[in-house]
């Protein structure tokens, strides 16, 4: 028999087993973890420069307290350097590359009207994330089209950018006065929403939203396109949770030229759609159809067309 080996009891074993398995969970754990904030599933909101950001929020406060106007040169340089981006060159990032229609219907019924028009130009307000549900990217992909994506949820903005759109993007809310504010913004990925009075808090808490509020730039559309140097759009598409009409107001018609819009309705009550079709009719246009949306698009859209 040999005396130097030492016994080992059964109960020490389980315990090193025991704890073996526990630091293979947690080893697992944080890989898991790491994976989910990294490239492969998508970008994080940690990976927007947060400093960046306030550092253009603080030049456009500084400037608001000169009390511009939405033509204002210095104004429109601003937006031009700090919010404005350029059409991505890169290849396409997208989850569904191979889909040429991401709407709900708006991206047909709009090619039908236009009579299958190449190289025009669009406005999305409310892009999200530049592909989900969008109504435009169709337009960028089989017509050539060029355009301006709108979305004024800087974490959201992130991700739109990393879509590389062969479109202009803008990271601002459309303001509903001539002059620029920054205002509150509740977050809601594709459903957030300016915060300005009780009834945005109201729709909020109907909608079994959180509230996740930040700081955003708002400017007139008549500012952004301006900056960009385009006062000639063949479709409008917007979609930003209620406040569509009090948009529509804002538009100097008699300075820019809009051919086609689809309006989203839904979050708005029945006279708010007739606010909406009345409004449209006395500036001169034409209600064609309301699109119903269906089982998987529940986005219900008014279109107009230029008279």
């Amino acid at each position: 028999m040999n005396y130097n080996r030492v016994s080992r009891s059964p109960f020490l074993g389980r315990r090193r087993c025991t704890y073996l398995i526990f630091l293979s969970f947690v080893g697992s754990l944080f890989l898991m973890i790491w994976i989910l904030k990294g490239p492969i599933w998508g970008m994080s909101e940690e990976a927007m420069d947060m400093d960046m950001y306030s550092q253009k929020m603080n030049s456009l406060k500084k400037l608001l307290q000169d009390g511009v106007t939405e033509d204002d040169p210095n104004l429109i340089q601003l937006i031009r350097t700090d919010f404005v981006f350029l059409p991505e060159i890169k290849p396409y990032n997208l989850k569904n590359p191979s889909l040429l229609d991401y709407s709900c219907g708006q991206s047909g019924a709009i090619d039908t009207i236009l009579n299958q028009k190449e190289k025009g130009f669009y406005i999305e307000a409310g892009a999200y994330d530049g592909e989900s549900i969008s109504n435009t990217l169709f337009f960028e992909k089989v017509r050539k089209w060029n355009g301006l994506l709108i979305e004024p949820d800087p974490f959201v903005f992130e991700r739109l950018k990393a879509k590389n759109r062969k479109a202009i993007l803008v990271n601002s809310c459309l303001n509903i006065k001539p002059q620029p504010s920054i205002l509150e913004f509740n977050r809601g990925n594709e459903m957030g929403r300016v915060w300005v009075d009780q009834e945005d808090k109201i729709w909020v808490k109907d909608m079994k939203m959180k509230v996740n509020v930040i700081e955003v730039p708002c400017f007139s559309l008549y500012s952004i396109l301006l900056a960009v140097n385009q006062t000639t759009i063949d479709y409008f598409s917007l979609d930003i949770e209620g406040r569509e009409l009090s948009v529509l107001q804002s538009i100097p018609f008699d300075k820019v030229h809009i051919d086609t819009f689809t309006v989203e309705y839904l979050n708005g009550e029945d006279n708010y759609s007739r606010e909406i079709k009345s409004f449209m009719e006395k500036n001169g246009y034409q209600h064609v159809t309301n699109l119903p949306g269906n089982k998987t698009c529940t986005a219900r859209d008014a279109l107009f067309k230029k008279e």
